[in-house]
């Protein structure tokens, strides 16, 4: 290995590591690919002899790599730091014990109100969601966003509020997901007007586990 000082700042190294094939290079992960680096010009030599591809080592890989069994992946990030004493202690504070702070935390949303027959049984499906995710060995914390009804507000100025429920559905959602750090999220609407932007907000992410259950129980209604 022998370093050529230019008449730049910039100093190149060469290697005598044998050609690659440069189609065969371009189909591997970006920093997998060779650099191609120019050889210093020689009155003898050809063009195509002073560019050559040569192979550059791999990243070291990190230390401790986060493994795919890691279901408190999102989590971890403030039930683990010691620097996060502050969160640990609210969470503490809504009674999880030691034991609990290393289990995945489950985000449970629901439509849930009283002013729609569609939605007024949600809050005793959230209840079930949350006892199924204890049941598994996880955490669960309820949360609700807001709902409009159509039905209601048909014939009205209430009607411009419709589209717009759905966005506050969705961000609402996504905003108590990524604020509390939930390795996962079962969303619970209940009409048409938020089974679409609640399913929209479940895969606000890739990297989150989201469950949807669209739910339509008009006998429980009006039970």
């Amino acid at each position: 290995m022998q370093s050529l000082a230019l008449s730049s700042p910039v100093s190149l190294r060469l290697s005598s590591s044998p050609k690659v094939d440069a189609s065969a290079a371009a189909h591997r992960p970006f920093f997998l690919r060779p650099h191609c680096v120019r050889r210093p010009r020689a009155s003898s030599s050809s063009a195509s002899e002073r560019h050559q591809i040569v192979e550059s080592p791999p990243p070291p890989a990190p230390e401790n790599p986060p493994g795919p069994h890691k279901l408190n992946r999102y989590s971890s990030r403030i039930t683990e730091p010691k620097s996060q004493g502050g969160s640990q202690a609210i969470l503490y504070g809504v009674g999880l014990s030691d034991d609990d702070m290393r289990k995945p935390q489950v985000g449970v949303s629901s439509v849930w109100y009283e002013g729609n027959t569609c939605n007024m049984h949600l809050l005793r499906l959230a209840e079930a969601a949350r006892e199924g995710v204890r049941e598994a060995g996880m955490v669960a914390f309820r949360f609700n966003t807001i709902g409009v009804s159509d039905a209601i507000s048909m014939g009205t100025r209430g009607m411009c509020y419709s589209l717009q429920s759905r966005d506050l559905i969705a961000d609402s959602i996504e905003t108590v997901m990524a604020a509390q750090w939930y390795d996962a999220n079962i969303s619970i609407p209940g009409c048409d007007k938020n089974v679409s932007f609640s399913s929209f907000s479940a895969s606000f992410s890739s990297f989150i586990w989201s469950f949807f259950v669209s739910i339509f129980d008009f006998a429980h209604s009006y039970a």
